[in-house]
């Protein structure tokens, strides 16, 4: 094949991936990379203001009252909920326990928002909270609040969890890491605070 034919068909080719130029929210702005990255820079960061962090990440890093605590939020929507070796319970509670751990902090405390689909097994909603409850004393964490909604079913709206926390956060440098899984029927959201002084 000569190389204008070559340079013919490779012009002809389209990318499966999102592209940036998009008016509507696609799958690639919650998969934490690149899109992500440009949906906080150009549309949320100007929408509240300079108050943020210079690198925003997954969790930030507070003064408070002369205390240093490491404030964070996670979602979680994974399909389906129980999967080989944890269920999105569990899921939710380590990755938010991690961002917090990955920005150099002690994590203390939890609140979990559930988003329900009307339909979900109560049993496996129970299973659920038991794999949370489970996690978060294996992490010594503490479940401190939390809300409850139900929506309407919906084909493949699955589980999803969306938890905030804080933590005690010692003297120096913070990293952080973007993470996002998939979820099925149950879902969850919520913050949570700490005030506890650096250690």
């Amino acid at each position: 094949m000569s190389d204008t034919a070559t340079a013919a068909t490779l012009e002809a080719w389209t990318c499966p991936a999102p592209l940036r130029d998009r008016d509507r929210v696609v799958m690639g702005h919650g998969g934490g990379g690149r899109l992500t990255a440009e949906l906080v820079e150009h549309l949320f960061l100007p929408a509240f203001g300079t108050a943020g962090p210079a690198v925003p990440g997954d969790s930030a890093v507070l003064t408070v009252g002369g205390a240093r605590l490491a404030f964070s939020t996670d979602s979680y929507v994974v399909q389906p909920i129980f999967f080989p070796g944890g269920c999105i319970g569990d899921l939710a509670v380590n990755g938010t326990v991690n961002d917090l751990a990955m920005s150099g902090a002690t994590p203390l405390y939890l609140s979990a928002g559930f988003i329900l689909e009307e339909g979900l097994e109560l049993s496996a909603l129970q299973q659920v909270a038991a794999a949370m409850g489970r996690a978060a004393s294996a992490a010594g964490v503490r479940l401190v609040t939390g809300d409850t909604k139900v929506v309407e079913p919906a084909p493949a709206r699955g589980c999803s969890s969306a938890r905030p926390a804080s933590a005690s956060s010692p003297t120096g440098s913070t990293s952080a890491r973007t993470g996002c899984a998939p979820a099925t029927r149950c879902s969850s959201a919520g913050p949570s605070g700490s005030t506890a002084s650096p250690s």
